[in-house]
């Protein structure tokens, strides 16, 4: 099982919440107390804050209407509520993790994992997948490049890098740098014209940042556009 923590943010105001049971057992609580939700789709009736479980078995939807939405498998332990900076929207945060897939309409989303690393994502799709050793695997499927900050002392704040649509990173606790397994990633010394690190196996970077994204043909060729 791996700790971890998530932030949902919508650009304005609290976003109505419902919740899809589609497999398992999932138990939630709130001000109110405890219960066990059937299967099917229901809208959360306790407020802005909850917080659930789910089996082994499970799967199931949260969705926050017109800003967010997260699909959860597996044996998961989630909590949320709102964040305290104005108009920042939801903070969730994640004491289990198996298998998350989460897509931002309206962001950005933030989230902090165990250990201390932090990303921000604008708008887009990623993956989160529990390995072994604290270990987790994130995925940049599509939408606007991450950022994400590696673990620092209190008080302290370190530069983010930069993951590219399309990556795919490992995060360990003990790491200061993300370990690239495909796709491209910027240093904090980002300059305009240096490539982007990337993984030990030769890739092609993305050509551009519309979708459909296809592969660049030839010499890698730097894959942002002006103003990054």
């Amino acid at each position: 099982m791996l700790l971890v923590s998530v932030s949902l943010l919508a650009l304005a105001g609290d976003p109505v919440l419902r919740l899809d049971v589609l497999e398992g057992r999932v138990r939630v609580a709130h001000a109110s107390g405890t219960a066990s939700l059937p299967l099917g789709a229901m809208d959360w009736p306790h407020g802005p804050s909850g917080y659930l479980e789910s089996s082994t078995l499970a799967r199931l939807r949260l969705r926050w209407l017109g800003s967010a939405s997260i699909e959860l498998e597996g044996a998961q332990a989630l909590s949320w509520r709102p964040a305290r900076t104005e108009g920042a929207g939801l903070w969730l945060a994640f004491s289990g993790l198996d298998e998350t897939h989460l897509e931002v309409r309206e962001g950005p989303l933030r989230f902090e994992l165990p250990g201390g690393w932090r990303g921000l994502c604008s708008k887009g799709t990623l993956s989160l997948r529990a390995g072994a050793e604290g270990l987790v695997d994130l995925e940049l499927l599509a939408g606007a490049p991450l950022l994400l900050s590696p673990p620092s002392a209190p008080g302290a704040v370190r530069p983010p890098w930069t993951v590219l649509p399309g990556a795919r990173v490992r995060l360990l606790v003990q790491d200061a740098r993300p370990r690239v397994v495909s796709g491209k990633v910027r240093g904090p010394d980002f300059a305009p014209g240096a490539p982007p690190m990337s993984a030990p196996v030769g890739e092609r970077p993305w050509s551009g940042f519309a979708w459909p994204w296809t592969a660049s043909a030839g010499a890698p060729k730097p894959v942002w556009g002006p103003g990054w």
